[in-house]
């Protein structure tokens, strides 16, 4: 099972800064790696591992979609309050990776709850989604129930309203799976890739070829 699987290496992600520390404007222009027309992933940390397998699992059968998750596409040094901004408002679709913890969750600091923050990440990605025209998607894992309006910030309850989609323990590569093939209804047409890793081209790509005389 993925979720006994050892963790691969921390890297540094904005989800790992204190929510009060910096808060998203608007960029002054969109970063070229900003996830256009494709899928953003949005999680706290405490679920980074189910959200690394998800992602995994969307770039190998979505060939050629882009896939946004901060910890890989926020280079060294750029400024990644525009850069999550930028993915997020230009996102198709947002994932709401929600754990457990993700309704609860304490600054390490203050312990105030971190939804209740202006500053938290997560508050303000899906804030930036809600905005634009992406299509937000609670994605429930680890038995999580889906959160109510009642316990959600002002400027995130429409969140309350999405329709959810479960990723169960028990049929999790079956439930990615189905949410892949939603994904590919909504995202930007590419070749895919089957579970094999062989690609399938478009089949605008398969053109005839006429034959000669001999052949």
């Amino acid at each position: 099972m993925f979720w006994n699987k050892k963790a691969k290496a921390a890297e540094t992600s904005p989800h790992d800064t204190a929510p009060d520390q910096a808060r998203i404007e608007a960029p002054a222009s969109t970063p070229q790696a900003a996830a256009r027309g494709g899928v953003f992933m949005s999680y706290r940390r405490s679920s980074a591992l189910i959200t690394d397998h998800v992602h995994e699992k969307i770039t190998t059968r979505l060939a050629g979609a882009a896939v946004f998750l901060d910890r890989n596409d926020i280079e060294p040094g750029a400024a990644f309050p525009d850069r999550l901004r930028a993915a997020a408002q230009d996102s198709a679709v947002m994932l709401v990776i929600i754990g457990r913890d993700w309704i609860s969750a304490q600054d390490e600091r203050t312990f105030r709850r971190r939804l209740d923050m202006p500053g938290d990440w997560v508050r303000q990605e899906i804030e930036a989604a809600l905005a634009g025209d992406a299509l937000v998607i609670p994605v429930l894992v680890e038995g999580a129930p889906m959160p109510t309006a009642e316990q959600l910030p002002d400027s995130i309850v429409e969140l309350a309203d999405k329709n959810a989609f479960t990723l169960s323990r028990d049929h999790f590569n079956e439930d990615v799976n189905k949410l892949i093939d939603f994904l590919s209804t909504r995202l930007p047409r590419s070749a895919s890739v089957g579970e094999d890793g062989r690609k399938f081209p478009e089949p605008a790509m398969l053109r005839p070829v006429p034959l000669t005389p001999e052949q």
